[in-house]
């Protein structure tokens, strides 16, 4: 019992934990991000219609590193206190840019695709909370070694690793076109994934701890055919 009970925080605890960062990602990064390039692309379709030029604007997420190398500090910001130069290195950006130069056909081809990455990639983080909501109801009837629950952590785990596949994807394909698209003076743009491997981390943790489940249960079916 008190194995159980313990398991039973635990279990508790971590979804709490995969709550906050999972949720803290999507509300801060996510959220923001799709709001900002709809309102952009609806504005933008709006003020321009009819035109041809609005379909070569832009808007990139950039990480980049300075040319001369970390903190060497290229860029300056005016300290509004003080009114003094602030040296500054300069680590990633949002970019609106213009351009007039074509991609080559298969980098066209694999940036249409990426756009429907991210129905998946919405299903899925609306997936996933529903499955964690009735893997702790389980957990809270002390049903943790149902082979239902089990189940559903497991699914919770590969739909993680589907989402940072996905990712992946896009941000290898976003960080391709703006090697195409973008040169800066002072810094080189490099491909980085930051906070997505939060994705990998708990989708391989949530498999571990599906696997642990498994065991202990498979343990206890043999000990209640044992008694």
């Amino acid at each position: 019992m008190k194995t159980n009970r313990r398991l039973k925080i635990i279990g508790i605890l971590f979804a709490a934990f995969y709550f906050f960062i999972i949720g803290e990602y999507i509300i801060t990064d996510e959220i923001p991000s799709f709001k900002a390039g709809f309102d952009q692309g609806w504005s933008e379709a709006k003020n321009m219609k009819g035109k041809s030029e609005w379909r070569n604007i832009e808007t990139w997420f950039l990480n980049v590193v300075p040319k001369t190398g970390l903190y060497t500090f290229p860029t300056e910001f005016t300290n509004s206190i003080g009114k003094s130069i602030i040296k500054a290195d300069v680590s990633s950006m949002v970019a609106k840019v213009q351009y007039s130069k074509k991609l080559p056909a298969w980098l066209s081809i694999a940036y249409s695709f990426t756009i429907f990455l991210s129905l998946p990639i919405v299903f899925l983080l609306l997936y996933i909370p529903v499955q964690a909501y009735k893997t702790i109801h389980s957990i809270v009837k002390d049903e943790i070694f149902n082979m239902k629950t089990i189940v559903r952590i497991r699914r919770i785990g590969y739909a993680l690793l589907i989402i940072f596949g996905c990712l992946v994807w896009t941000m290898f394909i976003h960080y391709s076109i703006s090697k195409q698209l973008i040169g800066l003076e002072d810094y080189d743009i490099i491909f980085s994934m930051k906070n997505e491997y939060v994705f990998l981390l708990f989708g391989m943790i949530t498999l571990l701890f599906a696997e642990i489940l498994k065991i202990s249960h498979t343990m206890k079916e043999e000990q209640d055919l044992t008694i």
